[in-house]
């Protein structure tokens, strides 16, 4: 219920990545947190909610090496769990909101007549030339497309996609982890391209989640001990990096008033927690409901 009144909107825009990536980062998270079985219970109580990732890996001729093919293979498996293996031509469950092509692709040519899929919002084509491809698929309305437009190396291939994945476990937006992708393989004269059948990027609202890590990381740190006041100090400043210039005036009188002394009785924290507040919720509209639900 919480998650739904804070990001219920945002979960639910076209910009967003497929469920089946969200459910992903929660798994890992949970992990962290020594909450895997709790997360286990919830997806299981809303099972509907979730989607899966469709893997099709078209496997190269004899006698061509398949180790990239298959460390690439190996990554996705273990980072998105929720995920089913479909032959050529794939024929996809009404569940899968993502699907992801590998291996070998130069020359293929798909025949949507032997396609099928229902609700597919993101294709990831990691493999040559796929851009005819992807520009079929969007003409019958899937939203994001990931492609190739020529040639590329497999080793290349399977750092972008590997990095891809990553991203959109990490991200809430399609977009966003695309262009973080990008700069694993900068070094490209011809990199992918992400088509889309909007016809400009939606406006999404986000929650500005690094900046809401960063200000937990100091509220949790203990700053009594040696040294702490100077470590506090030294994580604030690395906050003004990321965070909007609207909070750099109250992170200014946070140092102004920790100036001078070697401990901290915990003066900055009802500030920074103030800003924490502020970074997850103005993100939606904050009404009075919401503002109870995550308080």
């Amino acid at each position: 219920s919480v998650c739904d009144a804070l990001a219920g909107g945002q979960l639910r825009s076209d910009a967003t990545v497929p469920s089946v990536f969200i459910s992903s980062r929660m798994r890992k998270l949970a992990q962290q947190w020594d909450l895997a079985q709790l997360w286990e219970a919830v997806q299981s109580k809303t099972s509907n909610l979730w989607s899966t990732l469709a893997i099709t890996a078209l496997h190269p001729q004899v006698g061509v090496p398949l180790t990239k093919l298959e460390e690439e293979l190996a990554f996705i498996r273990q980072a998105v769990p929720d995920h089913v293996m479909c032959d050529w031509p794939p024929s996809l469950q009404s569940t899968c909101s993502a699907w992801y092509l590998c291996g070998h692709t130069e020359g293929l040519a798909l025949n949507i007549s032997e396609m099928s899929w229902t609700g597919l919002h993101l294709a990831v084509l990691n493999g040559c030339s796929t851009h005819a491809m992807g520009k079929l698929l969007i003409a019958h309305g899937v939203p994001y497309v990931a492609c190739w437009p020529g040639p590329v190396p497999d080793d290349v291939a399977a750092v972008f996609g590997t990095c891809f994945i990553q991203e959109c476990i990490e991200e809430f937006e399609v977009e966003a982890a695309f262009d973080n992708a990008l700069k694993s393989i900068e070094h490209l004269h011809s990199p992918p391209v992400l088509l889309s059948s909007r016809d400009k990027p939606a406006f999404v609202r986000r929650c500005k989640f690094k900046l809401t890590r960063a200000l937990l990381d100091i509220v949790e740190y203990d700053s009594n001990q040696p040294g702490g006041a100077q470590e506090i100090k030294r994580r604030i400043c690395a906050v003004k990096d990321i965070a909007p210039k609207r909070y750099h005036h109250a992170l200014d009188a946070v140092l102004a008033a920790m100036r001078g002394k070697s401990n901290t009785p915990g003066i900055y924290r009802g500030v920074l927690h103030e800003m924490m507040l502020n970074s997850v919720v103005s993100a939606y509209e904050p009404t009075p409901k919401r503002q109870r639900c995550f308080e």
